[in-house]
């Protein structure tokens, strides 16, 4: 058995980061904000269905639009 290599989370981080800075790079904060709602409204990811199911019928924004209020 190997030995298990310790799990880094700042340096996930830093190039989860750095991914998203290349991908965003030269669009506007708007289309930026556009474009991590499409990643949500489609991803299959079983964190974002959680986060849609958090939506209502009364709040159909979810927890992302009213964090911004």
């Amino acid at each position: 058995m190997g030995t298990k290599k310790p799990f880094d989370c700042i340096a996930m981080k830093d190039e989860i980061q750095a991914r998203l800075a290349k991908s965003w790079c030269g669009l506007t904060d708007e289309e930026i904000r556009d474009r991590v709602k499409e990643e949500l409204r489609t991803s299959k990811a079983s964190l974002v269905q959680w986060w849609r199911g958090t939506k209502t019928a009364e709040d159909p924004t979810g927890p992302l639009e009213r964090s911004r209020t």
